[in-house]
């Protein structure tokens, strides 16, 4: 072989080795990019996983964190956050219930005074003090006979009196001190009122006559002995012969309150 194909052959080898050299050169690159070991046999791959793993799970913490915000935000308004239209505070629903709750107790109680007032006037108070022609005249001639055969006492009615007194109530009452009333409007439409009880005579005239007082002057009418008594709203004349208290009284004046004590006819005597 000559110097020529010796140089060639120098040459070829020179070259294959150069060729492998390159191909070694180039294997690393190409196994990393295929996804092979890196030297001291860590995978790349792998690597590139694990540096990917901490953004995924700051990605997801992210992610919850934002959904946990926003449960939290669902659970009510913000601090100073303005509520809704139409949406009444809580404070302010329960003072409206306190007052409703407070004006249906006034009414209540109104309602309960005034029933109590109406009572109290039904009861105690004579209805026929007032009234002119609206109240009914009343025929007391069967009561009268009745109590004067029940009562301990003469029992007075008037005999006389003109037409224009109108009577308007009768009652006896055995069981309550043998009570007597005999009720007129006179001819003014003024109430007067014939009252008669074995009871107590200061106790009972002071209910009868509306909490009258008595004047400490007396007038003889008709041969009895009066007492005179006056009051904010009856006046009367009290006598406590006979066995029991006769009291005239009512809202009328001190001259028709003795025209009906003058016309008292105890008994029946007279004729």
């Amino acid at each position: 072989m000559g110097p020529s194909d010796a140089g060639a052959s120098g040459s070829g080898t020179s070259d294959a080795g150069a060729s492998d050299a390159g191909a070694a050169a180039s294997a690393p690159a190409g196994a990393a990019d295929a996804g092979g070991s890196a030297p001291g046999g860590r995978r790349v791959s792998g690597a590139d996983e694990g540096a990917a793993a901490p953004g995924a799970g700051a990605g997801a913490g992210r992610a919850h964190g934002a959904d946990d915000a926003g449960a939290a935000a669902g659970d009510g308004p913000a601090r100073g956050a303005t509520p809704a239209p139409g949406t009444a505070a809580p404070a302010a629903a329960g003072g409206s219930r306190q007052r409703n709750r407070t004006v249906r107790g006034m009414i209540l109680s109104l309602l309960v005074i005034g029933a109590a007032v109406a009572v109290i006037y039904t009861l105690f108070i004579p209805h026929d003090d007032k009234g002119g022609s609206a109240v009914k005249r009343v025929d007391y001639r069967v009561e009268l006979l009745t109590a004067r055969r029940a009562a301990p006492y003469p029992v007075a009615a008037p005999t006389g009196l003109p037409k224009t007194w109108k009577p308007t109530s009768v009652t006896y009452d055995g069981s309550d001190g043998h009570a007597w009333h005999l009720g007129f409007l006179d001819p003014h439409g003024e109430y007067v009122a014939v009252e008669q009880s074995t009871s107590p005579a200061k106790g009972y005239v002071a209910d009868v006559s509306q909490n009258a007082r008595n004047t400490g002057r007396t007038q003889e009418i008709a041969g009895r002995r009066w007492q005179r008594w006056t009051g904010g709203h009856y006046d009367a004349l009290v006598s406590t012969e006979g066995g029991a208290t006769t009291v005239v009284t009512g809202t009328a004046s001190q001259q028709d309150l003795t025209a009906m004590a003058a016309a008292l006819d105890f008994a029946g005597t007279k004729a």
